[in-house]
């Protein structure tokens, strides 16, 4: 029998052979066709045990500005064990909602998990600002996953969310000061 797996290894050639044989109750037993071959191949219709599934946790809630946030892109088989990757993967990564990539915090496109590893983190920095903007969605969608070395690859769990909120204390970099110049003198 053959194992199924969800590695893509292409085709795979068998070699068979048989010699001595003993025992059946006959006078003499010669070998005949001594070597066989067995050509294993990939599922044409990968199922899903073949299946590997890319999903983000969506484990964050409030993210105070200046801080950063993490989350969890992992690789699961079709029994949600965790899965290593033969081959770097890339996942690509959307952003939405009211908070902008690089005005309120700073993301990545894509992440790589690589070889050897079952997850990665995208981690998204906030950005501190003066501007008091109460609290701010930022949406993450992760898509397209490409490599592993798998038979098939999907996404499962493919968003994930977090909210920016202002700090309570503000700090001075959040302090703006406002002054009038004393440089008019006497005026008639």
């Amino acid at each position: 029998d053959t194992i199924n797996d969800f590695n893509a290894e292409g085709s795979e050639l068998v070699g068979i052979t048989i010699s001595n044989p003993v025992g059946g109750g006959f006078e003499a037993i010669v070998v005949g066709q001594a070597t066989a071959d067995m050509n294993i191949i990939d599922s044409p219709v990968p199922d899903p045990t073949d299946t590997i599934t890319v999903s983000i946790a969506d484990n964050v809630g409030d993210v105070i500005e200046g801080d950063s946030a993490s989350f969890p892109i992992s690789l699961t088989d079709s029994d949600g064990n965790s899965v290593t990757a033969i081959t770097d993967i890339t996942v690509d990564v959307a952003y939405s909602g009211v908070a902008a990539n690089g005005v309120d915090f700073t993301g990545v496109v894509q992440v790589t998990i690589p070889t050897g590893s079952s997850s990665v983190d995208l981690v998204l920095n906030t950005i501190d600002d003066f501007i008091a903007e109460g609290s701010e969605l930022v949406g993450i969608t992760i898509s397209n996953p490409v490599g592993g070395g798998f038979e098939a690859i999907v996404v499962g769990q493919a968003t994930a969310d977090m909210t920016i909120v202002d700090e309570a204390d503000p700090g001075p970099e959040d302090t703006i000061t406002v002054s009038i110049a004393d440089t008019v003198g006497d005026v008639i």
